[in-house]
This record gives structure tokens, C-alpha cells and sequence, in this order.
């Protein structure tokens, strides 16, 4: 039994030779303290706390606030100490696809033209086995009427089950204009607005770098593109730009809602993860929070079928 908070112990070393195939013999079993994939050993739902008698909401959201703590004494994936956010080592190109994937796309936009910030498309399929894969990316300087045109092409595209966007000022402008031209193709855009909550970049980004660090994260080769995604993954916070680790950590924050392609629940366990028995009372798993976002999006004006504009 070991804690990994840090990479330059012990067992990262046996960890690296098992991972090389220098080591035979060895089981592995991570318990992190939130459940972040669905083979966990313990039979955890995605989020849930390894003690929740013990570890309160409260103590995830302080803990979370420390990035490299979290992620090495809780989540036992501990972060490069050299500084390098995602290493060259969980840098994973492939040639080829899955058959079936579930496809989303991150989106962080920009209202620069022809200098500044980019607007950026990240666009990703997950698969059955809840690996995810970087299919695309857009990054541009260009006007929002540009933008929404992306939108458009993009769903037609790659049959985008979710756009997910910050609510931030930049959105809020955007989705003004994307609803008129949404009502003037006749068209549906599956918009999902995902708040800020205060959070720093880093904090927002963790998830993400979990899967990395997982080996779960595969990106399509494409050199148009390719390299500099990778470039800012690797010097993220510290880069030039973070638009593409913004645009691609809105996946990762929603990772856990994102379905699996060839899985489909049946209805008597979708709402176990709503409703759980304690004490003979049925209680809801889902923060009270969530639900009332939730219900926000569903009556909104971005809801005009099923949380889509």
C-alpha cells in the first residue's frame, strides 16, 4: 500500500517499469478519493466520494482549490514535478477511430478579429470503453457571425451531441446571434452553458488532466493541428495562449454525464444515480445546485427542444 503523491517515489518507478513491461506480477489498484472512471474497483458512480460518512462535499471542493495536492494525495495521479502540465509521455497519437463514439465538442470563444484570443472548436468522441479521442480542432481569430457558421458546419459534421460553452460575456453575445440563425436555418444547436463557480483555469482544468495522466486521452494525427494543441497542453498554464486547454477542459469537467456510444442504462439504474436510499428515505445524489442549472438551461431560452437552440 503506498500514497503517490509525488512521481519520484517508489512506486511510480514500479508503476513506469510495469507500464514498460519490465515488471510482471503486479496488481494495481488506485482508490482515488473521487471515483473518476467506471471500472472502479470499488463499484463507485462517477463522482462519488470514497468516504462519504467521513469526507464531506465541503472537504472536496477546499482540497480542489490545491490542483497538485488534489490530484496526488486524493486523486493519486500526482503532476510532473518539472512543471510540464501533460508530459510527452501521455501524449498518445493514432491513425484510427473506433467504430462508435459518443462526439462533443468543447468551445471557448473569442470576439477578437485578426489578433488577441482564439475562438476554439475542440471536438472529441468517447468510446465504450470511456476513452476519449481528440477527432478536431478549430482555432481561429475571427467574428462571432464566423463563429456561429462553425457551429453549423460542425454539427453537420460530426453529429455533435453537446456544444459545451462557459457562461461567460463572450457566450452571452454569442448565443444571442446563434438563436437568430438557429431560427432562420430551422436548424437545432444542443447548447449546454456551463457556469464558472469561481473557479481558476487550473482547478476547471484538472479533470482533464487526470485522463491524460489515466492514459485514456488519444489524439487523431492530423498535423494541421496537431502540434500546436500539443504545444499548449504541455506549457499550459504558462503558454502564449490556453484557448484549445479552455475549449478541451469543458470535456473533461462533463466527462462523467458524456454517454457511453454502445452502453445504454436501463431506467432502473439512470435513476439510482438520482435517488439513493439512507436511513429509509430516498435522497437525491445529485447537488442541489446541479439540478437547478439544470432546470435553469431546460426553461430558458436555450431550451427550446431539449436544452437546444
Amino acid at each position: 500500500m503506498y500514497d503517490r503523491q509525488r512521481l519520484r517515489v517508489i512506486c511510480y518507478c514500479i508503476l513506469d517499469l510495469i507500464k514498460q513491461g519490465e515488471e510482471t506480477g503486479w496488481k494495481v489498484l488506485r482508490l482515488p478519493m473521487e471515483c473518476d472512471a467506471y471500472d472502479d474497483p470499488l463499484g463507485r458512480e462517477l463522482g462519488d466520494r470514497i468516504w462519504p460518512e467521513w469526507f464531506t462535499e465541503e472537504q472536496v471542493r477546499v482540497n480542489k482549490r490545491d490542483t497538485q495536492r488534489w490530484m496526488g494525495m486524493y486523486q493519486q495521479i500526482p503532476m510532473d514535478e518539472s512543471g510540464v502540465w501533460v508530459g510527452p509521455e501521455n501524449i498518445q497519437i493514432v491513425d484510427t477511430l473506433p467504430a462508435k463514439l459518443t462526439i462533443v465538442c468543447g468551445v471557448d470563444i473569442a470576439l477578437t478579429v485578426g489578433g488577441g484570443d482564439y475562438t476554439v472548436f475542440v471536438t472529441c468522441g468517447i468510446d465504450d470503453k470511456r476513452n476519449l479521442y481528440v477527432l478536431d480542432v478549430v482555432r481561429e481569430q475571427v467574428d462571432v457571425d464566423t463563429t456561429c457558421e462553425t457551429f453549423f458546419r460542425l454539427l453537420e459534421t460530426y453529429d455533435i451531441t453537446y456544444f459545451y460553452i462557459d457562461d461567460d460575456n463572450s457566450s452571452k453575445m454569442l448565443k444571442r446571434l446563434l438563436i437568430e440563425k438557429c431560427k432562420s436555418k430551422g436548424k437545432i444547436v444542443p447548447l449546454h452553458v456551463m457556469p464558472l463557480k469561481g473557479q481558476d483555469k487550473e482547478i476547471r482544468a484538472a479533470p482533464l488532466r487526470g485522463w491524460f495522466m489515466q492514459q485514456r486521452v488519444f489524439i487523431l494525427k492530423n498535423p494541421e493541428w496537431n502540434n500546436a494543441l500539443i504545444a499548449e497542453l504541455m506549457d499550459f498554464p504558462a503558454a502564449d495562449h490556453d484557448d484549445q486547454v479552455d475549449a478541451f477542459s469543458l470535456i473533461g469537467r462533463q466527462y462523467s454525464s458524456i454517454p457511453t456510444p454502445t452502453v445504454e442504462q436501463p431506467l432502473e439504474k439512470s435513476l439510482k444515480f438520482f435517488l439513493q436510499e439512507k436511513d429509509g428515505q430516498l435522497m437525491t445524489s445529485v447537488p442541489l445546485d446541479t439540478l437547478f442549472e439544470e432546470n435553469e438551461q431546460r426553461s430558458g431560452v436555450l431550451s427550446l427542444t431539449r436544452g437546444r437552440i
